[in-house]
C-alpha cells in the first residue's frame, strides 16, 4: 500500500504534530517553577533588563548560553514571572523541533544517496511517524515542562535548522544556496551561544555530506569550512582544554562520589546504556537520579556496557552502506550525547533532558528499522500509532508530576530516598507554603543523609527565623556558612535574623558581604537599607532600596521600604506611589496597607486611612501598630470608646508597646480617668518612652484636686 506526498498530506501532517503537541503538553502550561528555575530565571537579575544586553551575555560564567538567557529576558520583559508565558515559549519550541523532524526526513529522501531508495515512496509516513515520536516521548518532558531546559530544546531547534538549511542549500540551486548556506551558519552560530551541545553540530553537518551525497559530488572545500565551526565553542572558552578535561567534581548525583573525567568517563558508558533502556521503555522517570560512579576500570558493569555500546556503534557504521538512514540514525545518537557523555565533566552524571537532541536519531533508526524489517507501510503505522498513544498518555502523566514543587519532589525522594538534595527541596517547597513541621522532617532527613548539606541547615535556619526562634536560626546560619562561607543567601539570612535579635552592627556586615558576593542579590540590598533607614542615613537607604528595585522590579519590599523614608522625609506624593506599587505587587502586603494608611492619616484624609487600616488587620489580626493608629484617628474624632478599645487591644497584642499606653494615657485624660492617665503615662515611660514631666505633674495635681 503506497502513499504519495502532496500538499494536502504535508499541510495535515503538520497539523497533527502540532495538534499532539498541544493536547499532551496542555496540563502542563501552569505548572510552576522548578529546580534550576530559581537560579537561572527567578534569581538572576541580569535577565531583567532586555536592553541591557551586556548583563544578559555576562548572566552566566560564561556567554555559551546568551541565547538562552536572552530568551529569558524577553520572556521576562512580556510576562515577568508569569509562567504561563515560559511555558507557550517552551511548548512552541518543541513543536518548532517536531516540525523541522519532519522536514529532515522529507530532505534526507531528497539526497542524491536515497531519492531513488524504495522507502521513499513511504516518505509522507515515515516523516510523520518520527516527528510524532520526537513530540510524544515522555523523556522529552524534562526539556520541555522544565523551563531552565529551554537551553536543550532551543539549542536542538538552531542544530535542526541547521542540518536541515544546509540540506536545503545542497539540494537548492546555486542562486538560492548561498541564501541558505548563510542562514545554516547563523543558525549555527546561534545554537552555539545557546548550549555546548551544538559544538558536534559540524560533525553531523559532514557525515550528511559524507553519507548522502554521491562520493564524487562530496564537497571537500565545504568540508573544510564546516568544519571551522568546531572552533567556536572552545573559543568561547579561550581554547583552554583544560577547563573540560582536567575538572574534578563532587558527584550530585550520588552522595559522597568524586568524579574525574576518568571516572566520568566510565560511569557514562552504563548511564548510556541507561539512556536507551528509558528511550525503549521510558518507566521509572526520575528529575533527580541516584546514580553511583563507577571507578574501577575492571567493574564488570564497564566492560559489558562498553561491548554493547561498541556493538551499537559498529552496527550503525555497517548500516550506512544499505540501510542509510538507520547508521545514520544510530550515529546522530552517539554524536550529539558524546558533550555529555564522555569525558567531560559535570557534577550530575545524569539527566533526561540530555536525551532532548539525541531522541532524532532514535526516532529515525526506530520508524526505518521496523520499516526495513517488515517492507510494508500498514503494520509499521499500525505498531507505532499504539507506540505515540502510548507514550503521549505517559507524558500527559509526567506533566502532572510537574505541577509543582510538592508533587515534583514527592516523586523524586520516593525514587532517590537515599540523595540529601531531593530532601532539601521538597523542604524548601512545604517552607514556601508555611508547613513548617513538615519541612523541619524532611531538612533533618537530609542532613541525616548528608550533615554538610548546608541548604538544608539554611532551610532550617529560616524555619526557626520564622518561628521567631532567632538565636537558633543564627545557629544553624552559622553551621551553614562553616561548609559554605560564600553563599550570600545565608549571609543575607543570618544578617536578618542578627538584625532581629538587635545586632546591627553583625548584620550590617552579613548584609555587606552578600551584596559584595552577589551584586545583583536585590533581597540583601533591601535588607541594608532597612539597616541604613534605622539609623536616618536616608539617603544610602534610598540608593540600595533604588538598587533593588532595578535588580528586581518585581519585588514589593523595596517599593514599601523606600515609601517609608519618604514618608519620614516629608515626601508623602512619593511614599504613596511606593505603597501603591508595594500593593499591586502584593495585594496582602499588610505592612504596606498599613504604611499607606499612615500616609492618609499625616494628610487628614481619615476615611481612607481607615480603610487601609482595616484591611491589614483582615490580613494581620494582632497588628498592633495598626490598632494604635487607629486609635489616634478616633481619638482626634472625639470617638474616645473606640479609642480606648483599639489602644487596648494594641497593648493586648504587644504588652511592652510604650507609644500605646502614652496614647490611652490621653483618652483617660479626656475622659476624667486621671489615674488610670498617670498609671498609662508613668508605664509608657517605664517602657522608654520619652514623656514630658510637665505632663506628669498635670496628672498629680488632677489627682491631688479630684
Amino acid at each position: 500500500m503506497h502513499f504519495v506526498s502532496s500538499k494536502i498530506f504535508s499541510f495535515v501532517s503538520c497539523l497533527i504534530i502540532i495538534t499532539l503537541g498541544f493536547v499532551i503538553y496542555s496540563n502542563s502550561f501552569n505548572n510552576g517553577f522548578h529546580f534550576d528555575d530559581m537560579f537561572f530565571i527567578l534569581n538572576k537579575a541580569q535577565i531583567r533588563d532586555l536592553s541591557d544586553l551586556s548583563a544578559i551575555w555576562n548572566a552566566h560564567s560564561h556567554p555559551a548560553r546568551f541565547i538562552g538567557f536572552l530568551s529569558f529576558a524577553l520572556n521576562y520583559h512580556f510576562h515577568q514571572y508569569n509562567v504561563f508565558g515560559y511555558h507557550v515559549v517552551n511548548w512552541l519550541i518543541h513543536i518548532a523541533n517536531g516540525l523541522m523532524v519532519w522536514w529532515l526526513v522529507h530532505l534526507l529522501f531528497r539526497t542524491d544517496r536515497l531519492k531513488s531508495d524504495p522507502l521513499r515512496i513511504y516518505v509522507s509516513w515515515t516523516s510523520l511517524l518520527a516527528a510524532l515520536i520526537f513530540i510524544s516521548h515522555p523523556l522529552q518532558t524534562q526539556a520541555v515542562t522544565y523551563i531552565t531546559q529551554r537551553f536543550a530544546s532551543l539549542a536542538t531547534l538552531f542544530y535542526l535548522l541547521s542540518v536541515c538549511t544546509f540540506l536545503k542549500a545542497r539540494l537548492s540551486s546555486s542562486r538560492l544556496s548561498g541564501v541558505w548556506f548563510a542562514l545554516c551558519a547563523v543558525s549555527a552560530l546561534a545554537g552555539m551561544f545557546t548550549k555546548q551541545i551544538v559544538f558536534t553540530l559540524p560533525l553531523t553537518i559532514i557525515l550528511i555530506e559524507l553519507i548522502f551525497v554521491k562520493p564524487k559530488q562530496i564537497n571537500w572545500r565545504l568540508i573544510g569550512m564546516v568544519a571551522l565551526f568546531l572552533l567556536i565553542v572552545p573559543g568561547i572558552f579561550s581554547f583552554r582544554a583544560d577547563q573540560f578535561l582536567n575538572i574534578k567534581h563532587m558527584s550530585e548525583s550520588h552522595e559522597g562520589d568524586h568524579l574525574t573525567s576518568g571516572i566520568y568517563f566510565l560511569t557514562q558508558l552504563r548511564v548510556l546504556i541507561t539512556y536507551l533502556r528509558l528511550l525503549v521503555v521510558p518507566v521509572g522517570q526520575n528529575l533527580d537520579y541516584d546514580y553511583p560512579a563507577i571507578t574501577d576500570i575492571f567493574d564488570p558493569r564497564v566492560w559489558i556496557c562498553f561491548l554493547a555500546l561498541s556493538a551499537l556503534f559498529v552496527a550503525g557504521l555497517s548500516n550506512l552502506r544499505r540501510r542509510p538512514l538507520i547508521g545514520f540514525g544510530i550515529l546522530w545518537f552517539f554524536v550529539t550525547i558524546s558533550v555529555e557523555s564522555t569525558f567531560i565533566t559535570i557534577k550530575n552524571v545524569i539527566f533526561e533532558h540530555r536525551l532532548y537532541l539525541p531522541m532524532i536519531g532514535v526516532s529515525l533508526v526506530a520508524v526505518f528499522g521496523l520499516l526495513t524489517a517488515v517492507k510494508r507501510i500498514r503494520p509499521v503505522i499500525t505498531v507505532f500509532a499504539v507506540v505515540i498513544v502510548l507514550f503521549s498518555v505517559l507524558t500527559y502523566q509526567r506533566n502532572f508530576i510537574w505541577r509543582d514543587s510538592i508533587t515534583l519532589w514527592t516523586d523524586v525522594v520516593q525514587k532517590s530516598p537515599n540523595k540529601a538534595r531531593p530532601w532539601v527541596s521538597l523542604g524548601i517547597a512545604y517552607i514556601q507554603q508555611d508547613k513548617y513541621e513538615t519541612a523541619y522532617e524532611h531538612l533533618t532527613r537530609a542532613l541525616e543523609i548528608n550533615p554538610k548539606e548546608y541548604k538544608a541547615l539554611n532551610n532550617l535556619g529560616l524555619i526557626y527565623a520564622r518561628r521567631g526562634e532567632f538565636k537558633t536560626a543564627v545557629d544553624y546560619y552559622d553551621q551553614a556558612i562553616a561548609v559554605n562561607p560564600r553563599s550570600p543567601v545565608t549571609l543575607n539570612n543570618r544578617g536578618d535574623a542578627y538584625r532581629n535579635l538587635g545586632e546591627d552592627l553583625k548584620a550590617f556586615e552579613d548584609f555587606n558581604q552578600a551584596v559584595s558576593l552577589n551584586p545583583y542579590y536585590a533581597e540583601a540590598f533591601v535588607n541594608r537599607g532597612v539597616f541604613y533607614g534605622r539609623r536616618d542615613q536616608r539617603q544610602n537607604a534610598l540608593e540600595d532600596f533604588n538598587q533593588a528595585i532595578r535588580l528586581n522590579p518585581t519585588l514589593p519590599e523595596p517599593y514599601n521600604n523606600r515609601g517609608i523614608v519618604y514618608q519620614q522625609m516629608n515626601e508623602l506624593d512619593k511614599a504613596e506611589r511606593d505603597f501603591v506599587r508595594a500593593l499591586k505587587l502584593k495585594p496582602d502586603y499588610e505592612e504596606a496597607l498599613y504604611n499607606r494608611g499612615n500616609v492618609y492619616k499625616a494628610r487628614g484624609e481619615f476615611d481612607a486611612a481607615l480603610t487601609d487600616y482595616r484591611q491589614a488587620l483582615v490580613l494581620k489580626n494582632n497588628y498592633s501598630e495598626v490598632y494604635n493608629n487607629r486609635g489616634i484617628i478616633h481619638g482626634s474624632q472625639g470617638r474616645n470608646d473606640l479609642a480606648l478599645e483599639d489602644f487596648n487591644l494594641a497593648i493586648r497584642h504587644n504588652p511592652d508597646y510604650s507609644a500605646a499606653y502614652f496614647n490611652r494615657s490621653l483618652v483617660h485624660m479626656k475622659s476624667g480617668a486621671y489615674q488610670q492617665a498617670l498609671d498609662d503615662t508613668l508605664k509608657a515611660r517605664a517602657l522608654g518612652k520619652s514623656v514630658n514631666p510637665i505632663y506628669i505633674q498635670q496628672i498629680q495635681t488632677l489627682i491631688q484636686s479630684q
